[in-house]
Formats: C-alpha cells, structure tokens, sequence
C-alpha cells in the first residue's frame, strides 16, 4: 500500500513539473520574443515651391528604383539570430535565441519647405506622414520575421547539434522568405502606399 502510495505521488510530481515546464517554456518563449533594433534614416534633398517642382526633384534625385520604376521611399530591413545549446549524452537542445533588426530608411526631405505656400505645406505634409506610415509597414514585417524567428527557434531540439544547428539555420531561412513574400503583397495591396494617401501630388 505504502509502494502504491509512492507510485501514485511520484506520478503526480511527474505530471506537475512536466505542465509547469510547458508553462515556463510558453511564459518566456513570449517574453524572449524582442528583437534589437537599429534604425537609421537617409535622406535625399528636394527642392521647390510648386508640386509639380517637388514632384520632378523626386523623380529625378531619387535613386530609389525597381522594374524601371523610381519610388519616392525606401525601407530594407536585415534579421540577424542568434542561438546557445546545450548538448547531452543523447540530446541537443536550444537554450537561448536571441535576434536584431537592422531597419534603414530612405526619404526625401523638402529644405526651402518653410518659405513655400501654406496650401503646398498642408498637401506636402498630408502625404508625407502617409509616406513615412507605409514604410513603417515595411519595418513591421522585419521585426514580425524576427519575433516569429525567435518563438519557432527557441523550443528546438535535435539528436546532435549539427542537426540541430543545420535545421534551426533553415528553419529560420523559410520564415525570411514567407515574410519577404508577404511585404511584397503589402506593396501589392496598397500599390506602394498610393491607396493609402501616399501619392503626390
């Protein structure tokens, strides 16, 4: 009866601790998932009091270009990932992933805009904040590769750190790719912030 007991008991500590863990592994898999950022902001210079002036200085200072196309903005975002593990008789398993984002942007910055008429400022700035909101979309999708990154990496486990190491690596490529795929759609959906108020003029 005593060994019973035993048993009994010692299943059930079993069966606390391995839900506790599983708590413990979701809590900080949340709490893990932020990223290092590092932004940085290029500027090229326009000039002009007209919107038809600002509107050539764009086209022709910007070497934003893709397809034959100049855009007026630009974003590139680059994840870099980290990963511990930590290796036993018969199992390797990951003990900390850590990310960054590098984030730069490019914009125009309008320099005679003070001495410029109200109603060109009002439009200007109008599209400007709508500009510079669709490229913070672009960021989105860095820093989300990221934390996605992060969360899928961080409960991996393998029967050798090679392997380990080689499926981490490749699982970390494949969600790049689905997050480069769907900020191309961004730019498809709202035809490069145009459907947003980003066009001018």
């Amino acid at each position: 009866m005593y060994s019973e007991q035993q048993t009994t008991s010692q299943n059930l500590a079993r069966h606390i601790a391995i839900v506790l863990v599983a708590f413990l592994c979701a809590y900080n898999t949340g709490v893990i998932a932020k990223p290092e950022l590092k932004e940085e902001t290029q500027y090229y210079a326009i000039s002009g009091d007209s919107a038809e002036a600002l509107r050539r200085e764009m086209n022709s200072k910007s070497n934003i270009s893709e397809n034959g196309k100049t855009f007026d903005a630009y974003t590139r975002w680059n994840v870099r990932w980290h990963f511990n593990w930590e290796n036993t008789a018969t199992y390797c398993s990951m003990t900390t992933v850590t990310t960054s984002v590098d984030i730069d942007f490019t914009l125009p910055s309008w320099v005679d805009r003070d001495s410029a008429p109200a109603d060109l400022r009002k439009k200007w700035d109008r599209y400007y904040a709508a500009l510079v909101e669709h490229e913070h979309g672009h960021k989105e999708f860095g820093i989300k590769a990221a934390k996605a990154i992060e969360l899928s990496l961080s409960g991996m486990g393998r029967d050798t750190c090679s392997a380990l190491q080689r499926d981490a690596s490749n699982q970390a490529d494949k969600i790049l790719e689905k997050y480069i795929a769907r900020e191309k759609q961004y730019d498809i959906d709202t035809r490069h912030g145009m459907d947003d108020g980003a066009v001018f003029p």
